[in-house]
C-alpha cells in the first residue's frame, strides 16, 4: 500500500453508558428496517504512540488489533466531525513494530521519534447491524465493554473498565446517525467525552508544543506569539497527514497553514528581528512553492471545467474541448504532486518542522517584555499601512498585466492583515474579528480577479498549443471561453471598490481605537 493511499472512510459516534443501561429497540424505531443477527466478538488492541503522545495530539491512532473481521494494523486519521480515514495492513507479529507504510503517513508527527506500545485494550463487543428491507446494512451499533491497561512506559498504572456504545455508519445516510443517537440518548446514553478508547484510558493529550505554558496569560507579545505559532504548527502537521491520504482540497489546506506561518513571521519581524525570522521565512517559502504547482492546477481545473464552461451563455460546448483541457492539465498536475511529495519526503522539510516547533516552544526575549495588546495593535496597523500602499498603487495602474500583478500583490497584503488581526484577536477581541472579516472579503474579491487572470493565461496557452485537427466548434467554444474570462474580470473590479471602502474604513477604526 503506498503511503498516500486514501484509506477507508469511517463515520462513527461514541456514547458513554452505564453498566446496567439496556440497549433500546433499534428495529422498532424504523418501520422499514430490521435488526440483524447480533454477533459477539472479543477484540484485543495494542495502541502505539510516542512518549509525548505526538500521534494522539494530531487526531491519529495507531494500533495492532486481533479479533473481528478486520484484524490487523490500523491507522486512523481524524478528518473533522464524525469522519475519519482508516488505513489497514495485514496482521503481523507485534514485535516487528508498525508497518513502514503506515509510519510514512505520520512522518511529520513522528520525525524520528519511536512509536511504541502505550496501552492494551480488550473489548467484549456485541454488534447489532441495522438492516434495510433489501438486506443492505445501514449501520452497526456496537455494545462495548472495555478493559484498558496503560503500558509501563507511560508512567500510568491505573487500569480502567468501562462501557460504551458505538454507532458506525455503513451505507446509511449521515442523518441516520442523528436518529440512532437520539434513540440511544433517550435510553440513558450520553455523547462520549473522549473521542477514542485510547483517550478514554489515558486522557486527552495537552495541546502540543507548550501552548498551555505560552498562553497561561497572554499579557505579553511573546505569550501571544507562541500560542499562535503552536496552534499553526500543530495545524500544519495535521494537514500534512491528511494530504498524504490524498484527500480533496488537502494541498490547499496545507498551503494555507504554510502561509499563515509565513505571515506570522512577517508581521512579527519588527519585534523578533531579521536574524531570527528571515531564514525560517525563506524555508517556508521554499515549501510553499513546492506545493503551489499542484494547487494551481487544482484551482484551474475546477474553475474551467466545473465553473466556467457550464456557464457559457448560448454555446453548445464541444466535448473535445473539455477533453483537451483535462489532458493539458494532467501532466502538470502529476508533476506538481511529485514535487510536493519530494519536498515532504526530504530531510530539509523535517528540519523545518523541528525549527517551527522551537519557534513555538522557546521564549523570545525581545517580545517577552512587550505588552500583548498594544504591540499587537501596532503590528496590525503596520500591515494595514502596507496594504494601503499596495492598493493605491494597484488602483492607479492602467488595466493590463502590470495592474494584474499589482492587484495580486495587494491580495497578499490583505491576507497578511487578516492573519495579523487573527493574531490580535485573543487580546483585542471583537474589533480584531471585524477587521479580519473585512480583510477576508477584500482578499476574496482580489482572488476572483487573480483566478480569471490565471485562467485567461491558461486558455491562451491552449490556443497556442492547439492542433490543426481541432474542429471549428472547438475553436469557436475556446474563443467564447477566453472572452468570457476576459469579461469576468469587469464585475470583479466593480465589487473591488466597495470591498476596499469597507476595508479602508475598518483600518481607520483600528487606527483610532484604543
Amino acid at each position: 500500500m503506498p503511503d498516500h493511499a486514501p484509506g477507508l472512510p469511517e463515520v462513527e459516534r461514541k456514547f458513554d453508558v452505564d453498566d446496567d443501561t439496556r440497549l433500546p429497540d433499534l428495529a422498532g424505531a424504523w418501520a422499514d428496517n430490521v435488526l440483524g443477527t447480533a454477533t459477539d466478538v472479543e477484540l484485543v488492541a495494542v495502541y502505539f504512540d510516542t512518549s509525548s503522545a505526538d500521534l494522539a495530539r494530531h487526531g491519529v491512532t495507531l494500533r495492532h488489533r486481533s479479533g473481528g473481521s478486520d484484524e490487523g494494523w490500523h491507522l486512523k486519521v481524524a478528518l473533522g466531525g464524525d469522519e475519519r480515514r482508516e488505513l489497514r495492513r495485514p496482521l503481523a507479529a507485534i514485535e516487528d513494530g508498525p508497518p513502514a507504510t503506515l509510519l510514512r503517513v505520520v512522518r511529520a508527527a513522528l520525525r524520528g521519534r519511536e512509536a511504541a506500545p502505550v496501552a492494551r485494550l480488550t473489548t467484549q463487543r456485541t454488534e447489532h447491524p441495522l438492516v434495510a428491507a433489501d438486506g443492505t446494512v445501514l449501520a452497526v451499533v456496537c455494545d462495548d465493554r472495555v478493559t484498558g491497561t496503560p503500558a509501563a512506559r507511560t508512567g500510568r498504572h491505573d487500569g480502567r473498565s468501562w462501557r460504551e456504545w458505538e454507532v458506525e455508519l455503513v451505507s446509511g445516510e449521515p442523518a441516520l446517525l442523528d436518529d440512532i443517537g437520539q434513540l440511544l440518548c433517550e435510553a440513558g446514553a450520553r455523547p462520549a467525552v473522549s473521542r477514542t478508547k485510547l483517550s478514554h484510558l489515558l486522557g486527552t493529550p495537552v495541546e502540543p508544543m507548550g501552548v498551555s505554558g505560552a498562553s497561561a496569560g497572554k499579557d505579553t507579545l511573546d505569550a501571544l506569539l507562541r500560542a499562535r505559532a503552536s496552534r499553526l504548527v500543530s495545524q500544519l502537521v495535521a494537514r500534512d497527514i491528511v494530504y498524504r491520504l490524498d484527500q480533496p482540497e488537502s494541498v490547499h489546506r496545507l498551503r494555507i497553514a504554510v502561509r499563515r506561518l509565513r505571515s506570522l513571521l512577517t508581521t512579527c519581524r519588527p519585534v523578533l528581528g531579521a536574524a531570527a525570522v528571515d531564514d525560517l521565512r525563506a524555508e517556508l517559502r521554499w515549501f510553499g512553492t513546492a506545493l503551489s504547482a499542484e494547487r494551481d492546477v487544482d484551482v484551474l481545473r475546477r474553475h474551467l471545467l466545473d465553473e466556467a464552461i457550464p456557464r457559457l451563455p448560448g454555446v453548445v460546448v464541444d466535448g473535445r474541448l473539455v477533453t483537451g483541457i483535462r489532458e493539458q492539465l494532467t501532466e502538470p498536475a502529476r508533476q506538481g504532486h511529485r514535487a510536493a511529495r519530494r519536498a515532504m519526503g526530504s530531510k530539509r522539510y523535517l528540519a523545518l518542522l523541528d525549527r517551527l516547533e522551537v519557534l513555538a516552544a522557546e521564549p523570545h526575549p525581545t517580545a517577552a517584555a512587550k505588552p500583548a495588546r498594544s504591540q499587537a495593535r501596532r503590528l496590525v496597523r503596520r500591515d494595514g499601512k502596507s496594504l494601503r500602499r499596495a492598493m493605491r498603487k494597484a488602483l492607479a495602474t492602467p488595466p493590463g498585466e502590470r495592474r494584474d500583478r499589482a492587484l495580486h500583490e495587494a491580495r497578499k497584503k490583505a491576507r497578511r492583515v487578516r492573519y495579523a488581526a487573527e493574531l490580535a484577536e485573543p487580546v483585542v477581541g471583537r474589533s480584531a474579528r471585524r477587521l479580519a472579516r473585512a480583510a477576508r472579503r477584500l482578499q476574496d474579491v482580489l482572488g476572483e480577479h487573480q483566478d480569471a487572470v490565471v485562467a485567461g493565461q491558461a486558455l491562451h496557452e491552449l490556443v497556442e498549443a492547439d492542433t490543426a485537427g481541432s474542429t471549428v466548434a472547438v475553436q469557436f467554444t475556446l474563443g467564447r471561453l477566453y472572452a468570457h474570462e476576459q469579461q469576468r474580470a469587469e464585475p470583479v473590479m466593480e465589487r473591488l471598490a466597495p470591498a476596499w471602502r469597507k476595508m479602508s474604513a475598518a483600518l481607520d477604526r483600528w487606527k483610532h481605537s484604543g
